[in-house]
């Protein structure tokens, strides 16, 4: 699962059982009478983790129309072997950030702003800073890799930047990924 400023896209593997037609794909239509886990699936919901089989998909859409937001995309490939589907923002929430100010809060483009970290954090943070931002999802330890620092310097690298106010983390720890602050 990513979660970008414009989509959420979620890769499923394997893809949608065989008996699902392309064109059923696209039609947003999930019917299919074979369960290739059913093990896992009934443990699942036992644990109340999943509702029922076959249920998840109908009740996304239910709820994206409900609230008026655009239908996902969902593309697989001839032989099945993966499902993704993509999630577009919702056109209020680009109304409003835009009415924010904030469309270039988390700009991931390189290049931009690296002055002014140069200034405030040093030449490692520089680094630093320009590898996260042409990917936001890097870790730490491969960052120490790519630079031949230890990780413990990248570390410091990125509070300097957190406490700059370049960096933020969003989401959890180990799934996460970097905001990229232009100011």
């Amino acid at each position: 699962m990513r979660v970008l400023p414009d989509c959420i896209t979620i890769n499923s593997f394997p893809g949608p059982d065989r008996s699902i037609s392309a064109k059923d794909i696209k039609a947003l239509r999930f019917v299919s009478r074979k369960y290739r886990n059913r093990r896992v699936g009934e443990f699942l919901k036992e644990l109340d983790l999943t509702e029922g089989r076959g249920t998840g998909i109908p009740k996304m859409i239910r709820a994206l129309k409900s609230n008026g937001s655009p239908m996902p995309v969902f593309n697989t490939d001839k032989d099945r072997t993966y499902l993704t589907i993509e999630f577009p923002i919702h056109p209020a929430f680009l109304e409003d950030v835009e009415s924010q100010g904030l469309e270039g809060s988390l700009d991931k483009s390189p290049g931009k702003g690296l002055e002014e970290v140069r200034k405030k954090c040093g030449g490692n943070a520089e680094k630093v800073f320009s590898i996260i931002k042409a990917d936001s999802f890097i870790k730490t330890h491969e960052i120490a890799s790519r630079m031949s620092l230890s990780q413990r310097a990248v570390e410091n690298a990125i509070a300097g930047l957190k406490k700059a106010g370049f960096l933020m983390r969003v989401g959890s720890t180990k799934g996460g990924h970097w905001g990229v602050v232009e100011k």
